[in-house]
Parts: C-alpha cells; structure tokens; sequence
C-alpha cells in the first residue's frame, strides 16, 4: 500500500499540490499527533477517513492539512479535491458536492461556560423562566471579546447569521491558529474567556484532557439541532461529482458496520450511549442495540 503524503499548508497555488500519481487531493484540519498543549486531536475526522479509504480500491489520495478558511478555497481552485467533516449550508450547498450521508455524526451543538460563572447563572435563570435559552442571552450578557469563536467555522444557518451582526462584534473573539478547538476550550477553562459553542464530545475531550471537564457547564441553545452532521464535501467539477459518488457509495457500505460505529462512540464515553446509537441508527439506516456494543466491548 502506497505511503500517504502529508503536506501542511495555508496559502499555496494549487499547480504547488499538483502531484502526479495522486487521482484526488484530500484535505483534512486535523493534523497528525497531538495539538494545543500536547492534547490528542480529535482524530475521528482521520480515522473515519482511514475507514472510508481502506474500503476503496482508488489510489491513496494526496493529504493536505488546511484551516477550514484555506480548505473551502482550495475547493474551489482545484478540480479533483474533496474536505472532511464540513457542515451543511445554503450558500456551501451551492458551491460543492455533498455526499448524501455524513461522514462524522455528532450531538449537536451547546453553549459552555464555567460552572459557578456570573454568565451560567444568568443563563440559568433564563432557563429556568423560559423555558430555553438563545445565544443572544449570552451575547448580551458578556464583555468585550469574551464569546470565543472558531475563525471560519460555520455553525448553521441560525446561528451564522445572529454571530456575524454588527452589534455582536465588541463581544465576540475569533480564533484562527492551527489548535482552534482544543486552543479555544482552554482559554474558556483559564478565564480567558467567558462562553464558546462546540460539540459536547470536542468539548469533554479537551478539557478532559486538560484535567479539568469537571469545570466546564453546557447549555442547550434554540438555535442549534440536537445533531450536527459533518460531510464530505468536493470541488464542484466533474471530477468532484465522480468524487461525491464514490464516496457516496463507502459511506452506505461501511456506515454499517460496527467498527465505524464504534469510531464515533469511543469519543463520547461521558454521553448516553443509548440515545446516541438511536440517532446513529436514524440517520444511517441501521439496527445497532446498546446490547451489541456493549458485548462487543466485552
């Protein structure tokens, strides 16, 4: 088996990637290894991938690791590249090809703070008088770049458009550097600052791994799904399309089987295991039990 290629890059022509061999260029945010502070990564976007790649019979792809901002451009400059784990939206939507299932599934989108913070217990009563809680609650309750942002990140189409109104911008903080997750977790858990929204699973692992989950308090938002997909998405050439195809075709094959289930499960060990095979099942079409994964465990 061919050796993949990494190649770590931000802003280069694409005639630079043009590598002979290489039928597809795929681009990943995930570097290899550890990030901000020696963390893991959260590498279920490479191991999924690796999953996917195995079950194809196409020649290694070329890698290339790029911030979602370089990735979406690169898309767009290259005929032949697909991106891991991007969020569905209108405006992407008519820029590229999807596949038709995704290839992470996560819970969906919170809000955090820390737990005993003047903004949790704001929210907290918010909650508890409302019945819910929007992001604005939030947003208007901090201070001047206290609301942490992962620069490029798209959070749906509710809540993009509430995040990028001007009267919200003296509150907002956008982090851009190459450990945004992990990077942005800490800085939530150091005070930095006061609230961010992630996935509870990229949460809880950073600051488990930080040694500090205990701290963190999350809260459901009106805005958000209970779920968020993550997909491949590709150049919108013909390429792409046969790209997208494919694809299409690895992720209705090994979505069924237990390891790629086990893939995602085994970054959510403080979630209800139960609820989230519920999901898993409803949006690929399968019938895993918690009984299966636990003797499978075993």
């Amino acid at each position: 088996m061919a050796r993949l290629a990494w190649i770590f890059v931000l802003y280069l022509p694409w005639t630079a990637l043009a590598a002979p061999g290489f039928d597809y260029i795929w681009i990943t945010p995930d570097p290899p290894g550890k990030t901000h502070k020696n963390i893991q990564e959260m590498g279920i976007k490479w191991v999924t991938f690796q999953q996917l790649r195995q079950a194809s019979d196409w020649p290694e792809p070329q890698v290339v690791v790029a911030n979602n901002i370089r990735a979406l451009q690169m898309l767009e400059e290259l005929p032949n590249a697909c991106a891991a784990n991007k969020l569905k939206t209108a405006d992407r939507a008519a820029r590229f090809y999807y596949s038709d299932l995704p290839q992470t599934l996560f819970p969906g989108l919170k809000l955090y703070t820390l737990k005993n913070s003047g903004l949790a217990h704001h929210l907290t009563g918010i909650k508890e008088l409302q019945g819910r809680i929007s992001v604005v609650d939030a947003l208007a309750f901090v201070s001047e770049k206290q609301f942490g942002l992962v620069g490029g990140r798209r959070y749906g189409d509710q809540l993009d458009p509430l995040l990028t109104k001007t009267q919200w911008q003296f509150q907002i903080w956008r982090r851009t550097a190459a450990d945004m997750g992990a990077g942005m977790v800490d800085m939530l858990l150091r005070g930095r600052i006061s609230a961010l929204i992630e996935h509870p699973n990229s949460a809880h692992h950073y600051a488990r791994e930080l040694g500090k989950e205990n701290e963190l308090q999350g809260f459901d938002l009106q805005e958000t799904p209970n779920s968020s997909m993550g997909y491949i998405i590709c150049s919108k050439t013909p390429q792409g399309l046969a790209l997208k195809q494919h694809f299409d075709g690895l992720l209705q094959q090994v979505s069924r089987q237990q390891t790629y289930l086990d893939t995602h499960l085994a970054w959510m060990p403080t979630l209800d295991q139960q609820a989230y095979i519920d999901l898993y099942n409803e949006v690929y079409g399968t019938r895993f039990t918690l009984v299966e994964v636990s003797a499978q465990a075993d």
